[in-house]
This record gives C-alpha cells, structure tokens and sequence, in this order.
C-alpha cells in the first residue's frame, strides 16, 4: 500500500500553502496533470519537437502553467481545449467515423474529473 506524506507546499520567497487545504490540493492537482500531459506528449523515438497538431496545443498549456503556476487558469484552458464548441480536439474523430474521445481529449477530460472542487 502506498503512503504519501502531505507537507506544506512553497510557492516561493517563504509563503507556504497548507497541501491539504483547497489551495494546496489545486496545485497539486496541476502539477499532477502537468506530469501526466507531458508523459502523453512528449515524442516517440528520440524526436525533441513535438509535432502533433493537438499536441502542440497541450504543449502551449504546459508552457503557460510553467509561467503562470495558476491551476484555476489550467482548467479552464484544459477545459477550453475539450470543449466540442471552441475546437475540434474532441470531434475530429466524428468525421472518420471513429467512436470515443481521442486518446488526448479523453486524458485531459479524466484529469479535469480531479480538480478539487471544495
């Protein structure tokens, strides 16, 4: 059985954030997505560059989470990058006649089910 020690989180310059209040579980919750997108992106075969049109587009995210730090600004570009409305991420598949999420429309919509909420 795994166990995980919850210490205070620092952003920095002293300030620190209790990881088991709302804050906390937040950025948790992004540096875990962060880990997760990366795996998925990052390319096969010793290629450096991403290449992947949609790919590119979750690498934009990652690179503004690394400036910003801001977990509620991820999701909602996570939440921007899935929604049918604004982008084809997740119905590009409908025109080929294939069923289900893309493999990247599905990983991001499972992470964003673990935002905390409250």
């Amino acid at each position: 059985m795994a166990v995980v020690l919850i210490r205070d989180y620092d952003r920095g310059e002293g300030f620190h954030i209790n990881s088991e209040s709302l804050e906390g579980r937040r950025i948790l919750w992004a540096d875990n997505v962060i880990n997760k997108l990366v795996e998925h992106i990052t390319p096969p075969g010793g290629q450096t560059e991403v290449t992947d049109a949609r790919h590119k587009k979750v690498y934009d995210r990652v690179k503004w989470y690394d400036v910003w730090n801001d977990p509620v600004g991820l999701k909602k570009r996570l939440e921007n990058l899935v929604d049918p409305e604004k982008t084809d991420f997740t119905t590009h598949r409908d025109k080929i006649h294939l069923p289900g999420l893309p493999k990247t429309a599905g990983l991001i919509t499972n992470l964003l089910r673990a935002y905390p909420k409250s």
